[in-house]
C-alpha cells in the first residue's frame, strides 16, 4: 500500500494516500508537506528489500535520496533541506524555517541509520549526514544561559531552530521534547564516522535532556519550551547576567527558562532513547502516563501507543545486558523496531 504511494509522475509520494486518486493513477507529489514525511521511509523500504529480495522497495527510496543528495545545498540554509519542501517540483528553497524537530525531525536521524543498516556500502548518508551535522552546530546548538554554579555543574547543550532571512540566520532557542533524539543521533554518527566531537555534542545534548525534565516539578521536560541562550557560538564562554535574566526570563521556572509554550508531556521516548544509546555507545551515565502541564503537580491523563512501543523499550534496554540488540549488529528506526545491520 505504502509502495503505491510513489505512483506520481515524478516518483515522489504526496503526504497522504488518496485511495480513489491511486486507483485512478492520477496522484502528484505535494507542494508544501513536511520534509520528514517521505524521508521516513528509507530504513523500512530497505529493510524489506533485504528480506524480500525485491528490489522495487529499495528503488523507490533511493529516488528519495537522489534528490536530497542533488538539492541539499540549494536551500536558503545550505547544508540542510528546510521545514517544507515542494516535492512535485523537487524544490527546496521555498521555505526558511529549518528545523531538526517536527516535519523534518526522521530526515536527520536516518542518515546515519541507513549507512549503519548498509553496512557503509553508500557514501552518500556519511555524506549528507556530515554536511548536515555542520550546519546545525554552527547556527542551532545552542547553551541556555545559567546562574555560575548551576553552569559549572551541568556542561549541557541544546538545540534550536534556525530561520534564513535574507541577510543572516537566526537561531531561536525553542527546543521540543522531540528534538532529544539528537543526542543519540549526534553519538551514532560521532561513533560510525570518527567524529569524536560529536559523540561529545551527543552526550552534552542527551544530559541537557535529562537536566530539563530535573527542571520541572513533575520531573519530566514540556513539549515545546524557550530558553535563554547565551550570546556567540555555542562553546564561547557564557558568565550569568541577571538584569538580562529579569528582561527574558520566565519567574515561574528554573532560571534557564523562558517559557513552556507547550507545557504537555505525551510520553515521547527521545530523551531515553538517546540517553540508552550514548550509555550504550560510551557506557557514560546520563542522567507512567502522559501530564497535560508539567509546571504544576496534578492527576495524569491518558497512554499512548508509543509509551509501550518505544518509551519502555528503552527503559527496558537501557537495563539490559549489551548484548540484548546489540548495537554492533542492529540500528532502530524511528518507532525503535530493531533492523539487523549488513555486515560490510
Amino acid at each position: 500500500m505504502l509502495y503505491m504511494g510513489f505512483d506520481t509522475p515524478n516518483r515522489m509520494p504526496g503526504f497522504w494516500l488518496n485511495f480513489e486518486d491511486a486507483k485512478r493513477g492520477v496522484q502528484v507529489a505535494g507542494t508544501n508537506d513536511p520534509s520528514a514525511s517521505p524521508c521516513s521511509l528509507s530504513l523500512e523500504f530497505t529493510r524489506l528489500t533485504q528480506l524480500t529480495g525485491d528490489q522495487r522497495y529499495f528503488d523507490a527510496i533511493t529516488r528519495i535520496t537522489e534528490f536530497l543528495e542533488r538539492t541539499q545545498n540549494e536551500s536558503k540554509l545550505p547544508g540542510m533541506w528546510p521545514k517544507l519542501i515542494n516535492f512535485r517540483e523537487e524544490r527546496v528553497d521555498g521555505e526558511s524555517g529549518f528545523t531538526l524537530g517536527a516535519l523534518a525531525d526522521s530526515l536527520y536521524e536516518y542518515l546515519p541509520k541507513m549507512h549503519a543498516l548498509l553496512g557503509g556500502l553508500s557514501p552518500q548518508y556519511e555524506k549528507m549526514h556530515r554536511a548536515a551535522m555542520d550546519v546545525v552546530t554552527k547556527h542551532m546548538l545552542f547553551r541556555p544561559m545559567l546562574p555560575a554554579e548551576e553552569a559549572k555543574a551541568h556542561d549541557i547543550l541544546f538545540v534550536g531552530d534556525a530561520f534564513a532571512r535574507p541577510d543572516r540566520i537566526d537561531r531561536v532557542a525553542e527546543d521540543q521534547h522531540l528534538n532529544c533524539f539528537t543526542g543519540g543521533m549526534f553519538g551514532l554518527g560521532g561513533k560510525l564516522f570518527d567524529i569524536n566531537e560529536h559523540v561529545e555534542i551527543g552526550e552534552r545534548l542527551a544530559r541537557g535532556c535529562g537536566w530539563a525534565y530535573d527542571a520541572f516539578p513533575t520531573g519530566v521536560m514540556p513539549e515545546i519550551f524557550n530558553m535563554v541562550p547565551c550570546g556567540g557560538s555555542w562553546d564561547a564562554p557564557c558568565p550569568w547576567n541577571e538584569e538580562r535574566w529579569k528582561e527574558e526570563g520566565s519567574k515561574n521556572l528554573k532560571k534557564g527558562f523562558a517559557s513552556a509554550r507547550d507545557a504537555r508531556y505525551i510520553l515521547r521516548p527521545e530523551a531515553i532513547e538517546s540517553i540508552f544509546l550514548l550509555y550504550r555507545m560510551t557506557e557514560t551515565e546520563l542522567a507512567y502516563s502522559a501530564i497535560t502541564n508539567v509546571t504544576v503537580k496534578g492527576p495524569t491523563t491518558k497512554t499512548n501507543s508509543m509509551e509501550l512501543a518505544e518509551t519502555l523499550k528503552y527503559f527496558y534496554l537501557i537495563f539490559s545486558p549489551p548484548n540484548i540488540i546489540n548495537l554492533d549488529e542492529y540500528v532502530f528506526n524511528t518507532e525503535a523496531h530493531p533492523f539487523l545491520r549488513s555486515k560490510p
